[in-house]
């Protein structure tokens, strides 16, 4: 594995600590929103010193673009604020699932293992 390989990966692992903390705990909500920089090295994101985060919260994704490409922009945007100083870091806020109007079959698919519905760009689901 080389190193942009590595780099990429061990991004993927820290920048899903942040959704899925930002997610579920909103004492970490709290402090993404507050100081961006402490949340994202509790999460496992190697942040240099000097280095801002530039936190951009936005609703779930509605589009239909692959998965792998929204992480991939995300990537190359840490990369890239890695360089500049300022790291643009896209957080959806907390997906909600109406799972009353989901089909029986889509339930199914959900709660099986079936196709991935993505409600956030960049998406770290397929991991």
């Amino acid at each position: 594995m080389d190193s942009e390989e590595s780099l990429k990966e061990e991004f993927i692992r820290g920048y899903t600590g942040v959704l899925v903390s930002s997610w579920s705990d909103s004492a970490y909500a709290s402090r993404l929103e507050n100081d961006p920089e402490r949340a994202v090295r509790e999460a496992g994101l190697e942040l240099p010193p000097g280095v801002r985060v530039d936190l951009v919260r936005e609703p779930a994704r509605t589009d239909d673009r692959p998965s792998s490409e929204c992480l991939d922009e995300q990537f190359d945007l840490w990369k890239d604020g890695l360089r500049s100083g300022t790291v643009v870091l896209h957080v959806p806020h907390t997906p909600v699932v109406d799972a009353g109007s989901l089909s029986l079959s889509e339930l199914e698919q959900v709660s099986g293992g079936g196709a991935i519905y993505c409600c956030c760009c960049p998406c770290s689901c397929s991991l």
